[in-house]
């Protein structure tokens, strides 16, 4: 898994995620079919007013790269408490089954 953080120093240089995302997108010609997948933080553990600017900044960098995402939104609730674990933003066990099912749903 990726972790990807939206930074960048000036207006010329790619924001690491968009680093991140183009040498995916680089490395996968004719080898593989990338995937990124956003997955969402927990508004109990980690609220985070600017995460759907970077998950919508993820989903055009995808784009532009023609790498293919996921949205983590469409099956984890940033509201239950349950879809994360137990202490910490991590995800709980059924969380991460979630995710997984949702990649596996997309190859």
């Amino acid at each position: 898994i990726l972790i990807l953080r939206l930074i960048s120093n000036s207006k010329n240089q790619l924001s690491p995620s968009e680093q991140a995302i183009s040498l995916l997108s680089q490395t996968c010609k004719g080898f593989c079919k990338p995937i990124i997948t956003y997955i969402p933080n927990s508004n109990y553990w980690s609220p985070n007013k600017g995460s759907q600017i970077y998950k919508n900044k993820l989903k055009k960098f995808a784009i532009e790269y023609k790498v293919k995402f996921l949205d983590g939104e469409e099956v984890i609730d940033k509201d239950n408490i349950y879809d994360y674990a137990p202490i910490g933003s991590h995800l709980s066990i059924d969380g991460y089954k979630k995710i997984a099912d949702l990649i596996e749903k997309n190859l």
